[in-house]
């Protein structure tokens, strides 16, 4: 059986000051193993999938305290497997989410954090936005903080 790779952003230290992608160390973050026949997290991915016309909705008319918009998106990986990578999203226009890869992949070729990226709705696999102290979305990222 395949394994899905996720990669985690914010699972260890909470939401975190939001920079621009080049800004941070281009360093991989923390990546989690999941088979592909996760129950709670493929039910994380579907709850995401259903409800990405409110995110949608959020990135096209943000409240005043939205400070980032991220989408999370799987990229295939030298190893055949697929790698979830967070990509803060600068807008969304014609039908796609257009922003820049947030991570350091840890197994994708030719990809890089900081990447221009186009993500269409149906290829996500997460949403989440930053919102003061919390966020609203992080599907996946609930399951794996319950699972620490």
């Amino acid at each position: 059986m395949g394994m899905v790779v996720c990669l985690v952003v914010l699972l260890s230290g909470g939401c975190r000051q939001v920079d621009s992608p080049q800004s941070r160390d281009d360093v991989a973050d923390p990546v989690v193993s999941v088979a592909d026949v996760d129950r709670e997290m493929n039910e994380a991915m579907e709850k995401a999938k259903s409800t990405v016309g409110e995110f949608i909705g959020y990135v096209t008319n943000p409240t005043p305290d939205m400070e980032a918009f991220f989408v999370k998106k799987p990229f295939k990986t030298n190893s055949g497997n697929r790698e979830h990578i967070w990509v803060i999203v600068e807008r969304f226009e014609d039908g796609f989410f257009w922003g820049r890869v947030d991570n350091a992949p840890a197994d994708v070729p030719d990809l890089k954090n900081g990447d221009p990226v186009k993500v269409h709705p149906q290829e996500i696999s997460d949403w989440m936005i930053v919102q003061g102290d919390g966020k609203i979305g992080g599907y996946t990222i609930d399951v794996l903080e319950a699972r620490r």
